[in-house]
């Protein structure tokens, strides 16, 4: 089983303390004062963590990149018919490409 990245949204609180435990600098410092020092930086902060996926999907390979090459051909055609430029309910085709680390 080989593993892929997925992204999770850090909430304030464990952004401090995370930021507490990689910067050595900001052991004195409260985390509520760094929580209220993020909170007006607008800064988001995302926890990556790895998750297996299955071995099939290695199969699908060709699959995608016939898709890929589809996607791309019939892009402009989709444009001139929509006027809009994009895929954006393609969701599951995005994260079935960054399984196979095509993106």
């Amino acid at each position: 089983m080989e593993t892929f990245r997925s992204e999770k949204k850090m909430d304030r609180f464990m952004a401090a303390c995370r930021l507490k435990e990689y910067i050595p600098e900001l052991e004195k410092v409260l985390a509520s004062d760094i929580q209220d020092s993020l909170r007006g930086s607008g800064l988001i902060f995302y926890e990556e963590k790895k998750k297996s996926k299955p071995s099939w999907i290695r199969f699908t390979l060709p699959f995608a990149l016939i898709t890929i090459v589809i996607l791309f051909i019939i892009h402009p055609i989709k444009y001139m018919i929509t006027n809009q430029w994009g895929w954006k309910n393609s969701f599951f085709l995005f994260k079935w490409f960054e399984k196979l680390r095509l993106t």
